[in-house]
């Protein structure tokens, strides 16, 4: 799924910034 461990981060950092946006709660 994610060719390395940065690619990884990047997303788990945009769906982070998701949350605190929309507020989001998971």
């Amino acid at each position: 799924m994610f060719t390395s461990q940065a690619d990884f981060d990047n997303s788990l950092n945009a769906l982070n910034s998701n949350v605190e946006k929309y507020g989001w709660k998971v």
